[in-house]
């Protein structure tokens, strides 16, 4: 049985691969002693960078949010909620929408 796809990668740590993804595997490193506020920067900006919404910009990281959310490192979560919380309050209206609570956080709880 192939859990693997067809670029030989999971599809939850491809989603890590893309310029977003690792920008946000970056600011969410368990070998962080505190947020990193210029990566969390980082990230708000590649998010708000796609003002048409043609790029995939924001579904990657909407993907790479879910996937450290779902991590068993609490200090990755912690992170993670933290740079979320800061992608959400530095985000432009259509960044917000696509960052928002109900897109991404209540169906990982879920």
């Amino acid at each position: 049985m192939n859990f693997l796809g067809a670029s030989g990668l999971s599809q939850s740590r491809s989603d890590l691969l893309t310029p977003v993804g690792q920008l946000i595997d970056q600011a969410t490193s368990d070998s962080l002693l505190a947020p990193d506020w210029a990566l969390n920067l980082a990230v708000c900006d590649a998010i708000n960078y796609d003002n048409d919404g043609t790029s995939p910009t924001r579904e990657q990281a909407i993907r790479a949010f879910r996937r450290k959310l779902r991590d068993s490192n609490t200090k990755v979560v912690q992170l993670t909620l933290t740079l979320l919380e800061a992608a959400v309050k530095n985000a432009d209206q259509p960044g917000r929408d696509s960052v928002s609570y109900t897109h991404l956080t209540l169906p990982t709880i879920c």
